[in-house]
């Protein structure tokens, strides 16, 4: 930016690309991916904010301003490089995160400065900023806000934006969302031409060198050589690189490649795919660390050919990606033959555990050999068994570094099973070892602590409890319920709560079983320090499934909520305890 001498220039590396093998005149980066987006960010934040300023001062395009000609070269150039003649963007993202590509298409796309449907929804530029515009199209992906700020084309952005609009127009990032409405003609000058001059910058002084390797074998190899030197590459892109060197032809690679998508793009949903790819690799071969992960992989891959690596990539991946989609998403299968199954893989979902997920993934295989009702019972033996272990770990309070390992060993040996009965052996041969580690590793199992020692301060707790009532009720099982205490945590002054849990007593019925209910996050956070009225009217609406057995006692069935209907709550879930836990 600063470059004053004309014939300086500032080198931006090296770009390494490839044709993209489906489709014509599009090109896959092997190295540079980072640098492009950034360039592309930045230059679509630049037309924004000059757009912004000639829709509101119209005059400095127009023959007559001086400057016209340049801005409107800058306007030209850049929609050159970010869009084709179609206003197409000309960026776009593989990477495994499926929101990425999305949030870039939001971020990079050209907008019409006036008006657009865009994503199905209208945004009017003249009564809304067109920064703000950009915002709420992300958010039509209804991500989850704390994600979105880990999402780091979206930091990108908006960084660059608050940058260029202090920089250029004198506006401090924390007010910038109102004052940029306030702009005179000064300001508006002063900041074209600061935005203009940063872009001929950009798109004139900046140097790449591309460089397209004669076939994409050869991309491979130039892609490893680049990483040997330490450049920060994907470990999962290390991988895909692994198994697509296993071909000898463009064809070939392409066949991996389509296989490839398959898994990661086609039919694995999940945030972080590492965490996938370790379960699968855990759940079959000898314990590996996280660290160690791509490096086994590759050991892994490297003395397979190419049919070697299809079979591996459609048959082991494949299977273990959709059945780690059963284990881990929110809609599992709904055969009612599963019912408990889904019940149980709820509960551990619940417990935001993963070490459970090799063997859970080992198990849910055998199924899609034999899913008989026999080998269906003895998965679930397993997985109840494991649910048993992970639970008894949290209640006491013990880290789960006691099964890191031991589970995995486990899980790989549910193999080799080729029919009903094979499928059958190698799970009783499983569910005999997890009893047997169960009596040798745990302190004690969690049914002994539950009506003693178990800290209901934490929601976490409460919360997993509720789920193993509403199991032994043979309720369905959301592990997307959040703990609802009926009486407010947090009381407000003045309020009713106040008066009916004065504060010497208050901690004794908020934290108690009588006070809890298991509902969704959204009506949690909806009836939050709402009256019992106001609750009660929401609970009824949404036909919450209160865990509490007796029909007297049921939320819905009080007029108010006291000291006394918790005591008598408590005393009744108590009593379920005893009776379904067996606790003396």
């Amino acid at each position: 930016v600063n470059l004053s001498d004309t014939e300086s220039y500032h080198f931006f590396g090296l770009i390494v690309y490839v044709d993209n093998l489906n489709k014509k005149s599009h090109f896959d980066v092997i190295d540079g991916q980072q640098r492009l987006t950034t360039i592309f960010i930045v230059l679509n934040c630049i037309l924004d904010i000059i757009y912004y300023i000639t829709d509101k001062h119209s005059d400095f395009l127009k023959p007559t301003n001086p400057k016209s000609k340049e801005i409107n070269t800058a306007i030209h150039e850049i929609r050159s490089i970010l869009y084709d003649v179609n206003s197409d963007r000309k960026i776009s993202s593989l990477n495994e995160d499926p929101y990425e590509d999305n949030i870039l298409k939001m971020l990079t796309s050209e907008l019409d400065i006036y008006s657009t449907k865009w994503t199905q929804k209208e945004v009017s530029i003249i009564e809304k900023s067109l920064f703000n515009a950009r915002e709420e199209l992300v958010e039509t992906l209804k991500i989850d806000k704390r994600k979105l700020k880990g999402k780091r084309n979206f930091d990108a952005h908006k960084y660059c934006k608050e940058y260029f609009v202090n920089e250029c127009l004198g506006i401090t990032a924390k007010t910038w969302r109102t004052d940029i409405a306030k702009i005179d003609e000064s300001q508006a000058k002063k900041g074209l031409e600061n935005l203009v001059k940063f872009q001929n910058k950009l798109c004139h002084r900046l140097k790449i060198i591309p460089f397209k390797p004669n076939s994409n074998l050869e991309a491979f190899k130039l892609f490893e050589v680049l990483n040997d030197r330490g450049l920060a590459v994907s470990g999962i892109d290390l991988f895909k690189n692994n198994c697509l060197q296993r071909a000898i032809d463009d064809q070939q690679t392409k066949d991996i490649h389509d296989k490839w998508q398959d898994v990661f793009e086609n039919t694995l949903i999940t945030q972080n795919p590492s965490i996938f790819l370790r379960t699968s690799y855990n759940s079959r071969n000898d314990f590996v660390t996280k660290n160690n992960l791509f490096q086994n992989f590759s050991s892994l891959i490297k003395n397979k050919d190419y049919t070697e690596t299809i079979d591996y990539l459609e048959g082991h991946l494949l299977t273990d990606a959709q059945v780690y989609n059963w284990a881990t998403l929110d809609s599992p299968k709904t055969d009612p033959d599963y019912s408990k199954i889904n019940n149980l893989l709820n509960i551990l979902k619940s417990t935001k555990a993963t070490q459970y997920l090799t063997i859970t993934i080992s198990s849910l295989r055998v199924l899609e050999i034999s899913s008989t009702k026999k080998t269906i019972e003895y998965v679930e033996n397993v997985i109840e068994n494991v649910v048993e272990i992970i639970i008894s770990l949290i209640f006491n309070n013990e880290r789960f570094n006691l099964i890191e390992k031991k589970l995995p060993s486990i899980a790989k040996g549910i193999k080799s099973y080729t029919n009903d009965k094979t499928s059958q052996q190698v799970l009783e041969v499983a569910d005999k070892k997890l009893i047997d580690f169960k009596k040798q590793n745990l302190k004690s199992n969690y049914k002994s602590i539950i009506l003693n020692e178990l800290d209901l301060t934490k929601n976490s707790n409460i919360n997993l409890l509720i789920q193993l009532i509403k199991f032994e009720n043979g309720d369905t099982i959301s592990h997307m319920h959040t703990v609802e205490h009926i009486c407010p945590q947090k009381i407000d002054s003045g309020s009713i709560w106040e008066k009916a849990f004065p504060v010497t007593v208050r901690d004794k019925f908020i934290y108690n079983l009588g006070n809890v209910v298991s509902i969704g996050k959204k009506l949690n956070t909806s009836v939050s320090n709402k009256s019992f009225k106001e609750k009660k009217k929401e609970y009824k609406k949404q036909k919450i499934n209160d865990h509490i057995s007796d029909p007297k006692l049921k939320i819905i069935k009080q007029s108010s909520w006291n000291q006394k209907i918790i005591k008598e709550r408590d005393k009744s879930i108590r009593s379920i305890l005893k009776t379904k836990f067996k606790i003396s």
